[in-house]
C-alpha cells in the first residue's frame, strides 16, 4: 500500500516558563541566537549582560523557537534559588523529573540519563555558581547531543563557552 505503519513521533517536551507578552525589539538577537543554537560546534552558549536587561526572556524565546532541533525536549532550570554549586545536579534532575536510584554519585546517574538525549537545557541565572560550572563541562563531555543555553551576568570562563553579550 505504500503507507508507513510507524508511529507518529510525539512532540518534544518543552518545559519553559509562560511568557504573557510577545517579545518585541529583539529580532536581530533572536536570529543570531537561533543560528548559534543550530551550530554543531556551539554546545555551551552563555547570554551575558547586566541584571534586568532581558537575558532570561530572550533565552526562553530563543529556546522555544529552536524546538524542532531538540526532539527530546527543552528544559528550563532556574538556578537563582540554588545556594551551592553542589545543588546544580539536583536542580537539573528536579526539572527533568529524574529520580536518583541511590544516593551515591548522583551526577553520574544524571549523565547516564542525559547521554542518549538530543535536548536543550536552559540554565538561568548562573552567575552566583561560577565555582561549580565544571558540571556543565561534564555534561557536555558525557552527553554529546545536549546543548546548554546559560544566562549569567558574566562569562562562565569555560573553554567550550560561546558568549552572546546582550546590550540594552
Amino acid at each position: 500500500t505504500g503507507q508507513s505503519t510507524g508511529s507518529i513521533p510525539s512532540p518534544p517536551r518543552i518545559s519553559l516558563p509562560f511568557q504573557p507578552t510577545q517579545l518585541i525589539g529583539r529580532e536581530v538577537e533572536l536570529t543570531a541566537l537561533a543560528q548559534l543554537l543550530q551550530d554543531p560546534q556551539c554546545s555551551l552558549l552563555t547570554i551575558a549582560g547586566l541584571g534586568g536587561i532581558g537575558k532570561t526572556r530572550l533565552a526562553v524565546e530563543a529556546a522555544f523557537h529552536s524546538k524542532e532541533i531538540f526532539p527530546d525536549g527543552i528544559w528550563f532550570v532556574p538556578l537563582v534559588s540554588v545556594n551551592s554549586p553542589v545543588q546544580i545536579v539536583s536542580a537539573i534532575a528536579d526539572v527533568l523529573d529524574f529520580k536518583f536510584q541511590r544516593p551515591t554519585n548522583p551526577q553520574a546517574q544524571l549523565l547516564r540519563y542525559l547521554h542518549p538525549k538530543r535536548a536543550l537545557l536552559v540554565l538561568d541565572n548562573a552567575e552566583h555558581l561560577l565555582e561549580g560550572v565544571e558540571v556543565f563541562t561534564d555534561i557536555l563531555k558525557e552527553c554529546p547531543h545536549i546543548k546548554l543555553l546559560v544566562t549569567s551576568r558574566g562569562r562562565l570562563n569555560l573553554l567550550c563557552e560561546w558568549v552572546f553579550d546582550l546590550q540594552v
